[in-house]
């Protein structure tokens, strides 16, 4: 579940985000809509710590921006919208990567990529290089690269189709 107690972030004289108020259901997909300079960034950069609140906090799975930044970043799983993967690199060999980085064994980054990788619907290109993929599918194996450690939230800067 994520919380938001009168969230706000203020750069200098503008204020980017105004006492934001709101509740997310643990499970639920929500998504930030607004036109550019709405703060919808600035958001997300607020709630993966990535930013500091002026004023407010919000809780991430029960973890205190404010008091428990680590415990912020442990529950999160960030994809940034301009991610980059490495080209080279077969969708496994990344996976492996990104698992091992974040201190999974083999056998738990297979465990768990495997299942994300049928949902996304890009299992089968898993031993493909990633600079053959399409932009969705590589983003698809970025989302899986930032759910591995078990993240009970995934957030991205980018819109999905």
């Amino acid at each position: 579940m994520i919380t938001l107690d009168n969230l706000t972030r203020r750069f200098g004289a503008t204020t980017a985000v105004d006492a934001l108020n709101a509740t997310i259901p643990a499970g639920a997909i929500t998504a930030l809509l607004g036109p550019n300079g709405a703060g919808k960034t600035t958001t997300l950069n607020l709630l993966t710590t990535l930013l500091e609140p002026s004023d407010g906090t919000a809780t991430v799975a029960g973890c205190d921006l404010r008091t428990d930044g680590a415990g912020v970043r442990r529950a999160i799983g960030y994809v940034p919208e301009h991610g980059t993967v490495y080209e080279g690199l077969t969708a496994d060999e990344y996976l492996e990567l990104a698992g091992r980085i974040r201190g999974l064994s083999t056998a738990e980054i297979t465990a768990r990529a495997t299942p994300l990788l049928e949902r996304f619907e890009v299992a089968d290109a898993r031993g493909n290089r990633l600079g053959t993929f399409s932009k969705g599918m590589r983003r698809k194996v970025l989302v899986t690269a930032a759910l591995l450690p078990g993240h009970r939230c995934c957030c991205s800067t980018s819109r999905w189709t």
